[in-house]
């Protein structure tokens, strides 16, 4: 499946305006002139992630810890985002946060040792 037929097929949920933010997106953070279909990880990037945590959020027995649950939410985001991208500052743009917020976060998992740096490679 090529990158226009996946976009073309996609369900918009929202306006003409998420499409065109999508290009946007993609043409900045890609990696060559011509968006070929690895370059819509961009778009979708959490699909896998989000079925991940789908699986957990059906296993779960209450009562959770709703802070920690967050926490490794967070967590699994920035790994993948970081994975995806290689750079802090491309995966808080992904994220749609600071680049800050992204590099501070990650500080905070390799201090508590909840952020493996091998998972990058």
């Amino acid at each position: 499946m090529g990158a226009v037929h996946a976009l073309t097929h996609y369900h918009w949920p929202g306006n003409v305006r998420q499409l065109q933010n999508a290009i946007e997106k993609i043409v900045v953070l890609a990696d060559q002139d011509r968006i070929w279909e690895h370059d819509l990880r961009y778009v979708f990037p959490y699909q896998s992630v989000q079925d991940e945590i789908q699986d957990e959020v059906d296993g779960m027995v209450l009562p959770y810890d709703l802070k920690r649950a967050i926490a490794e939410l967070e967590k699994k985001y920035i790994q993948h985002a970081m994975k995806l991208t290689g750079s802090t500052r491309k995966a808080a743009r992904l994220l749609n946060l600071s680049q800050s917020t992204v590099v501070r976060r990650l500080k905070e998992m390799q201090s508590s040792n909840q952020f493996d740096t091998e998972q990058l490679e």
